[in-house]
């Protein structure tokens, strides 16, 4: 694989790294209502969007691709972390864990059918080891611990917020073909921004906004710019360029990051297991964007011609 054919899958590397560092810093954000920190988050976005979209007299897109728009503020903006943040009052992390892992396969099933999007066998293979590796972290290397696990409707939540976000990928992959990813990463924010505001207000009602401390405003700031500036642009970036099956798989590293990032930070321990499922997930990846060709001479035809 060319290097300016892997700049894409770094850029995945680097928006699921930045996005895994939400679980370490959240540990600081756990009395804040979780509608206002979207608010505030993609309020800082929006603000530092703005300018480049005056800059570039960017029109508010009409017909079909509006539409477009709008749903990707409706599902990657308003719709995803909430309900993340709803499914988990209501179900386990591990449960979270691993129905969030199905994301890839959501995305690939909806490409598939919507954008007619190529399924292979390294696609699926490294899919079904990525899962896997995240199965194997989330149950700590334990399958009796797996048998023991109970669902309920907060897994529903959970999944709700896996399709928003295969939804959101699709749409990205679908946008790019009329603007650039800046204009439809910004413009998508801002109409999730639309949303997320009367949204807040409700929320404001049962779950009132506490005292804010310097420190909790920097930790919202740094959500602003990292995670939903510089994430969501690598993301929609990449997705433009590989397709949503491929970019969807990358889903999968978040935990593994979170695990690293928790390590070192938190000062948790790393396990067995984590290392194992790590390697399963990153095998899963390199299958699946054949940078290790999966059984198949045509595969190999084609990277010998390269």
């Amino acid at each position: 694989m060319k290097y300016k054919n892997f700049v894409p899958y770094l850029m995945l590397i680097g928006a699921t790294f930045i996005w895994s560092t939400n679980f370490i810093l959240g540990k600081f954000l756990i009395f804040v209502p979780p509608i206002f920190i979207g608010t505030a988050r993609f309020t800082v976005a929006v603000l530092i969007f703005l300018p480049f979209l005056l800059r570039s007299k960017t029109k508010l897109p009409k017909g079909r691709l509006f539409w477009t728009i709008v749903f990707m503020g409706i599902t990657g903006v308003l719709l995803f972390n909430p309900l993340i943040y709803l499914g988990l009052h209501y179900t386990t992390s591990i449960n979270a864990t691993i129905i969030n892992s199905l994301t890839p396969l959501t995305v690939m099933f909806l490409s598939h059918f919507w954008l007619k999007e190529e399924l292979n066998k390294s696609n699926i293979l490294g899919l079904v080891l990525s899962i896997l590796g995240v199965t194997v972290i989330a149950g700590q290397g334990d399958l009796s611990r797996l048998l023991m696990l109970q669902f309920n409707p907060g897994d529903i939540v959970v999944f709700v917020a896996t399709i928003m976000w295969a939804i959101y990928t699709i749409l990205v992959r679908i946008a790019s073909k009329s603007l650039n990813t800046l204009q439809s990463t910004s413009l998508s924010m801002l109409a999730g921004l639309i949303f997320l505001m009367p949204a807040t207000a409700i929320e404001n009602i049962w779950l009132p906004l506490p005292h804010m401390s310097f420190k909790v405003i920097l930790i919202l700031i740094y959500i602003g710019v990292f995670p939903s500036v510089v994430s969501f642009l690598l993301w929609n970036t990449a997705v433009a360029k590989v397709g949503a099956t491929q970019a969807g798989m990358f889903t999968n590293l978040i935990p593994t990051f979170n695990i690293l990032l928790a390590s070192r930070f938190l000062h948790e321990q790393i396990f067995g297991y984590h290392i194992i499922g790590f390697l399963m997930i990153f095998l899963g990846l390199l299958i699946a964007t054949k940078a290790i060709p999966f059984m198949n001479s045509s595969c190999r035809t084609q990277n010998l011609s390269k």
